[in-house]
């Protein structure tokens, strides 16, 4: 007949878990979108502006999904924030765009951060120059807090630059991480919960044995 548990042995077991959970973290999935607006003395709409006979297109997402780790600063996961496009309608520079600006909004929809219930919004100021063939944005500030306090960073990797021989999209990289996750127990809390478990597991075994 197999014996039952003790409660030393579960509370053990429980201790196990917690550790467990520690070593290798939870993570939460994170659902968002961008856009982009141009700010230029050509002819711009939404997403695109023409200069000349250069066209500068901007991607936008209309809704991503990234899981990112719980374990706070520096643990975060790479995300796309959209990409361009460069496209001549004859022989042009880029120097048209130089001053030009873009502003990338960032829309977190879930999950929501504190004390928000619903979508967060956020936008990063690029301010655009050229040299040469290449075209770079860059971005300023450089990232996105949501929440009080901060629950979610959205860091963007800045300047931007973009090959005007490039024929295929030029990404914008970022990434996202998660500082305090509402409704996810902290990494520590769950060691010193289990920390607990040992202790009070310690306890019953000293007890067990002089009984």
């Amino acid at each position: 007949m197999t014996r039952p548990f003790s409660l030393p042995k579960i509370l053990t077991i429980l201790f196990m878990l917690c550790v467990g959970t520690f070593a290798f973290g939870s993570t939460v999935t994170v659902n968002y979108s961008t856009s982009g607006t141009f700010a230029s003395g050509g002819t711009c709409s939404t997403n695109s502006c023409t200069v000349g006979k250069e066209t500068l297109t901007y991607t936008p997402l209309a809704s991503a999904s990234v899981g990112v780790s719980t374990f706070g600063a520096g643990n975060g996961s790479n995300a796309q924030l959209g990409t361009f496009t460069i496209t001549h309608t004859g022989s042009g520079s880029l120097s048209v765009f130089s001053g030009d600006t873009f502003d990338l909004t960032i829309t977190q929809s879930a999950p929501p951060a504190t004390p928000n219930s619903g979508t967060t919004v956020g936008t990063l100021h690029g301010q655009i120059t050229v040299s040469g063939s290449t075209l770079k944005i860059t971005f300023s500030p450089t990232s996105l807090s949501f929440g009080t306090p901060v629950d979610y960073v959205y860091s963007i990797f800045s300047p931007l630059s973009i090959n005007a021989q490039t024929t295929g999209p030029t990404t914008i990289q970022g990434e996202i991480d998660v500082i305090n996750a509402p409704g996810v127990p902290e990494p520590s809390s769950m060691l010193l919960f289990g920390s607990g478990l040992a202790g009070f597991a310690g306890i019953l075994r000293r007890r067990t044995k002089k009984s």
